[in-house]
């Protein structure tokens, strides 16, 4: 099982929920990895790399709005999150610019501006 919300799992049992009911020496040759989330350079790596997006925006442009909000950048900590992101980027960048006061972006906001820039190609 992969999921990109570890953090649903914390605290949880979620082994016997989630694993195959199997005996003993079966299951201790089961692994649990992590993936561990991006760093900066790697955030800026694929920003960077034309062949990783799919849209014309501008890496510097993405890299500042991200050090403007940290948040943000925490959201976007995999693969999957940065994608969103650099596709919602043009979106996003309209909302702050036309909020009166500082916004603070949620996951929840990066998912609805991905999907009003996705319905408006």
């Amino acid at each position: 099982i992969i999921t990109c919300r570890p953090e649903y799992l914390a605290g949880q049992d979620y082994e016997t929920l989630l694993g195959p009911s199997v005996p003993e020496p079966v299951a201790s040759h089961l692994v649990e990895l992590f993936i561990s989330p991006f760093t900066r350079e790697q955030t800026s790596s694929y920003l960077h790399n034309p062949q990783e997006r799919d849209t014309d925006v501008n890496a510097e442009e993405c890299e500042n709005f991200l050090d403007a909000n940290p948040e943000v950048r925490e959201l976007v900590g995999t693969p999957f999150l940065l994608k969103i992101f650099v596709n919602a980027f043009p979106r996003l960048r309209s909302k702050q610019a036309t909020s009166a006061n500082s916004f603070r972006f949620t996951r929840g906001d990066l998912y609805r501006a991905f999907m009003e820039e996705w319905f408006r190609k």
